[in-house]
């Protein structure tokens, strides 16, 4: 048996959006029959990435390791999540390995090897609902899942229309077949989610909005991304202390600050906060009016829940995925029943 952590989101948009962010085509149940056929054309793993970053990027590439269709519209992707360097105990992924049989090992770093971790979604296309599964992972990879998804939307699914005379340009996106389909004008590609929450926590924060009076924000910050690391300067240097450009770990920070908030602004925090929410440290929390030591954090509302899957490892120590798609076929349903959604 592993424990294991499950949180629950929800797919908020998926397919082709006009500039109106009205839906025109291309379903999540197409959308998943895609993957899965462009997946099967790849030669390798590292072929599967389907977007790019920039050096100072928050989060790097992500690559499919294995789909596998569960039934009853049902997928099981379990994605490769770069990381920036080897950490204590991260396994390191054979990018030339095919898919659906990844070489993962503990082995010094090469020119073909991914320092990384893996990461496991279910996708329900009925429900439109995700449900990830976090096995020993700090991070849970959901937002290198939702790139990854609305990358393979944008550049390699079966609507993208490409130019006969040069294959490099894509002409924009089409939901019919033949040789001369009809683009649909300004169509643009989307696929993201959003935190699933149980019903009472976070009423209460909305319903005490005109009452918060302090926002308390808890954010990992890597020394080694440009962005995090100016936000570190300037923090140390409010603190009166020099610069440390010796930091390479994350540092777990907290900061807290008085406000107040309209009805709209604090959806918007907490729209921003389901965006990029992993099972980290990363939160934010609210004081209200009378209640000063008590702090209401938006991750106790979050659909999550612990759990014992009886599931194998293989030899490298990653959870087998055979064993992980045996153990769903018979009890995915159950874990989704087991959330009290709002």
């Amino acid at each position: 048996m592993e424990e294991a952590t499950l949180t629950l989101y929800r797919v908020r948009l998926c397919g082709y959006y006009n500039e109106d962010d009205e839906h025109l085509f291309s379903s999540l149940a197409d959308v998943m029959r895609g993957l899965a056929r462009w997946t099967a054309t790849l030669g390798s793993i590292g072929e599967s990435s389907t977007y790019s970053v920039d050096e100072d990027a928050d989060i790097l590439r992500a690559f499919c390791l294995d789909i596998r269709e569960l039934g009853n519209g049902r997928y099981l992707i379990v994605t490769w999540n770069e990381l920036p360097r080897v950490d204590e105990g991260v396994q390191v992924l054979q990018v030339e390995s095919q898919i659906g049989a990844a070489e993962i090992s503990a082995v010094p770093v090469d020119a073909l090897s991914l320092p990384g971790y893996p990461a496991f979604f279910c996708v329900d296309v009925r429900r439109h609902k995700v449900l990830n599964i976090r096995f020993d992972q700090r991070l849970n990879g959901s937002r290198q899942f939702q790139r990854f998804v609305s990358g393979f939307l944008t550049s390699f699914s079966e609507s993208c229309v490409w130019n006969a005379d040069d294959e490099t340009e894509l002409l924009g996106y089409s939901d019919e077949d033949g040789d001369d389909p009809e683009i649909a004008e300004g169509a643009v590609a989307k696929f993201a989610t959003a935190l699933v929450r149980v019903a009472g926590h976070t009423d209460h924060i909305r319903a005490n909005c005109e009452n918060i009076r302090k926002i308390v924000r808890r954010a990992t910050i890597d020394p080694e991304v440009e962005a995090h690391k100016m936000f570190l300067d300037s923090a140390f240097q409010l603190a009166g202390m020099p610069i440390n450009n010796r930091l390479r770990a994350d540092i777990a920070f907290q900061y807290e600050f008085k406000t107040r908030l309209t009805p709209e602004k604090l959806d918007a925090v907490i729209g921003k906060h389901d965006e990029n929410a992993e099972d980290t440290w990363d939160d934010v929390g609210f004081t209200l009016a009378r209640e000063s030591q008590k702090i209401y954090w938006l991750s106790g509302s979050v659909a999550r829940n612990k759990a014992q899957l009886d599931v194998a490892r293989s030899e490298n120590g990653m959870v087998n995925i055979d064993s992980l798609e045996e153990y769903l076929g018979e009890n995915l349903q159950r874990h989704l029943d087991s959330f009290d959604e709002h």
